[in-house]
């Protein structure tokens, strides 16, 4: 059985089947030990954790490990802890993880008790989704943990403990049916026949049909228009081929909408979950848009990181500079630079970093070749999604014909000033 929940937990399934599944498995299951290591091996598969614990109380009301993974076997016995709010931070030296390691716990409850502590670490942080799954995972171990206690107790209490534990095992499914009643993405699943066997609200908001018009209907009769598009295809070929499929799709059944679609086929028939994804498109597109423009450019558009590494060269950059983006990306912007304005670097990196813009700056570079152009500079700060400088962007204008125009007007402006001062006229008679 542990094998087996070991394959499932590597496989991108359905997050509820899988859940269903370790519940199958942790609470049909009578020997207390074998239970407390199904637990911790399915909650690190759950989560994609390698080191996974689960604590219990003892009788002096202190935690200690019962069950792990990932951990070495001489910390099982060493550890103990209070049931007071520093518990996390003394395992955490005990089990010496790695500085971007994170401990996770969320807590086992039994009859309104703390029994327990389900703990993962990883260096990722959890998602939402993987946070309510551990919890939700958390709630089943507590009802495994009481059937296996339950086998131990005397028949008199068995009966009673055994309702108790089926009222908890019914509120828990009524917790996974109101999280997808809950949930913003749209969630059906479908028979072998294609009738609709369960729909949350926001596919019945979303498709403009109820709950009651939806059950026990055929997908492809209630919305006919569905056949001739990709969806059609790819459902098929998770049915034929019993592999889950992931895609995007522009939705015919809500006009203007993108849904990311994960279906996930089974012996029963076919569960699906859309992700309404039409802000990223709009953004992608937007991004694309964006990039084209860049590329088309005529000045040089580059970016660099705050060391001044070439991270991104444009078509204009090639042109004005010589450089291809491959000779020059990952290495110094000094590159470009004559001796005489390497100093100018540690300068604009300074202005970047403090978060400011350097605006329509003239100044010399050098290209490829060896020949001195002269440039306008603007740099401005690049920033992450929390606003942290991350780098900078640069656009660079060839002024050099500009600027020899310039002198060249000048020149002549100065010239035709001299010949002026020069010249003297006077006429037949001699008078000025």
């Amino acid at each position: 059985m542990i094998a087996d929940m070991v394959h499932l937990g590597r496989e991108k399934k359905d997050p509820y089947k899988r859940l269903a599944e370790i519940n199958r498995a942790i609470t049909t299951s009578l020997d207390f030990d074998k239970v407390l290591h199904l637990i911790v091996e399915n909650a690190a598969h759950l989560v994609d954790a390698e080191v996974c614990l689960l604590l219990l109380t003892d009788g002096e009301e202190r935690f200690r490990i019962r069950a792990s993974r990932g951990i070495e076997t001489s910390v099982i016995g060493t550890f103990s802890g209070r049931m007071e709010e520093d518990v996390i931070d003394s395992l955490s030296r005990t089990l010496d993880l790695g500085p971007k390691d994170q401990l996770v716990s969320v807590p086992v409850i039994a009859k309104n008790a703390l029994n327990g502590l389900l703990i993962v670490s990883r260096e990722q942080p959890l998602e939402p989704e993987e946070e309510w799954q551990l919890s939700a995972l958390a709630d089943q171990a507590a009802i495994a943990l009481r059937n296996a206690r339950l086998y131990e107790m005397e028949l008199a209490e068995v009966n009673r403990e055994r309702n108790q534990t089926m009222e908890a095992l019914r509120d828990s499914n009524e917790r996974v049916t109101r999280i997808l009643e809950s949930i913003t993405d749209l969630f059906y699943q479908l028979d072998r026949n294609w009738r609709f066997t369960d729909v949350n609200g926001q596919t019945e908001k979303r498709f403009g049909k109820s709950r009651k018009e939806l059950l026990g209907r055929v997908f492809w009769e209630v919305f006919p228009a569905a056949r001739e598009t990709h969806l059609f295809k790819m459902f098929n070929e998770a049915v034929e081929q019993m592999s889950a499929k992931h895609f995007e799709v522009a939705s015919v059944l809500a006009p203007g909408t993108w849904f990311e679609v994960h279906a996930y086929p089974n012996r029963h028939g076919l569960s699906v979950y859309l992700r309404d994804i039409t802000e990223r498109k709009a953004a992608d597109v937007t991004s694309h848009l964006l990039a084209s423009i860049v590329e088309s450019s005529e000045d040089a558009i580059v970016s660099k990181d705050l060391n001044g590494v070439i991270s991104s060269w444009n078509k204009g950059a090639e042109r004005i500079f010589g450089y291809s983006a491959e000779e020059v990306i990952g290495k110094q912007i000094e590159i470009l630079f004559p001796p005489n304005r390497l100093d100018e670097e540690p300068v604009i990196l300074r202005r970047i970093r403090s978060g400011r813009s350097v605006q329509h700056y003239e100044t010399v570079r050098r290209r490829k070749d060896g020949e001195l152009i002269d440039i306008s500079l603007t740099v401005s700060p690049l920033r992450d999604e929390y606003g942290n400088v991350i780098g900078a962007s640069k656009i660079a204008r060839d002024i050099t014909a500009h600027k020899k125009a310039l002198q060249s007007i000048r020149f002549q402006a100065s010239l035709l000033d001299a010949v002026e001062q020069a010249v003297i006229a006077t006429d037949v008679a001699g008078t000025v």
